[in-house]
């Protein structure tokens, strides 16, 4: 795992030495953190814009332990919430609009309106190829256009990435820095156990039951588990033959191609 740690700085260091408005985008979840872990190796977090699409139907546990990384990690200033008010304020909500169209305003939107206010080039992301799969068509560097829009054929084929990379600050769009995109969910809980960093206690089990990925709480159900330290969630991810993200299928799968769809629209 050293050997991906060190290839992972190494796709940090031109990205940060290119960027004129660099970003983050933060979940809060498990990935996120290790990323913020990462770059903060590099650079003060309060220097960054560390952006959070905040949906309004995140978990509680989630945005106390939210407040406590902003103080933890001295994210200070770079603290930057977003929401799509005029959404919410419409009335759209998981309970009467479909899915697709719920995380398209309230995730996609967003994201794609601070990006452009902010000037963002070059946007670091916690997305794992291992993920889902659309995700495993992405690039350590992957251009956005000035919509926002991803189109996969439009990314060069990286064949030797960690080697003389060549980029340069766009001229219009930006760049997604898909830091983590080679890792897998066991490397990410090997590095959060190695550097001790602090965990939302919503992935350990309690009463047999805990999360492994974490997204709004209507689309997101617990799954059965007695893993309630890092040590044992370990154990279980290196056996498990449970997609990660099966605890949120009613997100990933709302209509087909669901996730390619929004994908290209902007959401990461």
């Amino acid at each position: 795992m050293t050997d991906w740690i060190e290839k992972t700085h190494r796709i940090i260091k031109p990205a940060l030495s290119k960027a004129k408005r660099p970003a983050v985008l933060c979940s809060y979840g498990k990935d996120s953190i290790v990323l913020l872990d990462l770059l903060r190796q590099h650079i003060n977090l309060d220097r960054l814009r560390v952006i959070h699409v905040d949906t309004t139907f995140e978990f509680p546990q989630l945005y106390a332990y939210k407040k406590y990384i902003i103080k933890e990690f001295a994210i200070g200033s770079g603290d930057l919430t977003v929401t799509n008010t005029a959404a919410l304020n419409s009335g759209m909500n998981y309970e009467n609009t479909p899915v697709f169209e719920v995380t398209a305003a309230l995730k996609t939107e967003p994201l794609k309106q601070v990006i452009r206010d902010e000037a963002i080039d070059f946007l670091f992301t916690g997305i794992r190829r291992d993920e889902e799969g659309s995700r495993a068509k992405e690039r350590y560097f992957s251009y956005r256009d000035a919509q926002g829009v991803y189109e996969p054929s439009d990314n060069n084929p990286e064949f030797h990435p960690f080697e003389g990379i060549n980029i340069s600050t766009p001229e219009k769009g930006h760049y997604r820095v898909n830091t983590l995109l080679d890792w897998t969910e066991l490397d990410i809980w090997q590095y959060t156990l190695e550097r001790k960093l602090p965990l939302c206690p919503l992935y350990l089990a309690v009463d047999g039951k805990r999360y492994r990925s974490l997204g709004c709480m209507p689309v997101t159900t617990p799954v059965d588990s007695g893993a309630d330290t890092i040590e044992k969630i370990i154990d279980e991810v290196a056996v498990t033959l449970v997609p990660e993200r099966a605890s949120r299928a009613r997100q990933d799968e709302a209509v087909p191609h669901c996730m390619e769809m929004l994908r290209r629209n902007g959401f990461c």
